[in-house]
């Protein structure tokens, strides 16, 4: 049976999902100006997005309502500390970034516990489950949300001082520029979205140069070259769409 995620965990086995409302997109405000001729397009404001999770408790479960299952389901109801969390819908192969917006206010022998969880999507994308990695110097990429960001995985080969990966696409031509002693084995990881570099897992700011910037994939071909240095380099990356 198909289970709900939210934090990579299910939610708890005495909840049925009974209905879910996933809106194809959020609340569209268009705005118009007035003219000699009808009306004009001005633009368009995307708004909230809400998902709604219609829930019951399960058979046999009504008569233990008790405070220790309506702490598993408010400690679950927290995903990430209050913070953009993991949201997985049943048989999607996809994920949003949420938080809770509506919960239930359920109390001890509730023999009639039909509820619903409100999850306010944070970022609309919908982001593919699979992380795709690739040595591949050349990226191809399939989404549709311009929201993309790479994390850039460095292997030094042999010691050197000095790295630079470019990296070219229909929006960006740059690259970054890391200065420092590399030893052989060496692990740079590059996030594009957290904006933070570090080696063998210890955050290092320090050797990223000024003239480095950062950057997203962009649809379509994305090419990357090691201009300096000597490195492994593998880039990873989530398809996403809107």
């Amino acid at each position: 049976m198909y289970k709900l995620y939210y934090n990579e965990k299910p939610i708890p086995d005495f909840v049925i999902i009974t209905k879910i409302e996933e809106p194809l997109i959020g609340d569209i405000t268009n705005t118009v100006i007035s003219s000699n001729y009808g009306s004009k397009y001005k633009k368009t404001e995307f708004g909230t997005k809400i998902v709604k999770v219609y829930c019951t408790v399960k058979k046999g479960f009504k008569m233990l309502m008790d405070i220790n299952k309506i702490t598993e389901l408010n400690e679950w109801l927290k995903g990430d500390n209050w913070k953009a969390t993991k949201l997985v819908l049943p048989g999607r192969d996809y994920y949003y970034e949420a938080i809770v917006n509506n919960a239930p206010d359920l109390e001890p022998n509730n023999y009639t516990a039909n509820f619903e969880i409100d999850f306010l999507i944070l970022n609309p994308d919908r982001i593919n489950l699979v992380e795709y990695e690739s040595s591949n110097m050349k990226i191809n990429y399939m989404g549709t949300s311009e929201e993309v960001y790479p994390t850039i995985i460095l292997k030094v080969t042999n010691a050197c001082s000095e790295l630079k990966l470019s990296v070219s696409n229909s929006k960006y031509n740059n690259y970054i520029r890391l200065k420092h002693n590399f030893l052989t084995d060496d692990e740079i990881i590059i996030d594009m979205k957290t904006k933070k570099i570090t080696v063998n897992n210890i955050v290092k700011m320090q050797i990223l140069t000024l003239d480095s910037r950062f950057h997203k994939l962009a649809k379509g071909e994305n090419i990357y070259t090691l201009n300096t240095g000597n490195a492994d380099v593998k880039i990873k990356y989530r398809n996403r769409y809107i």
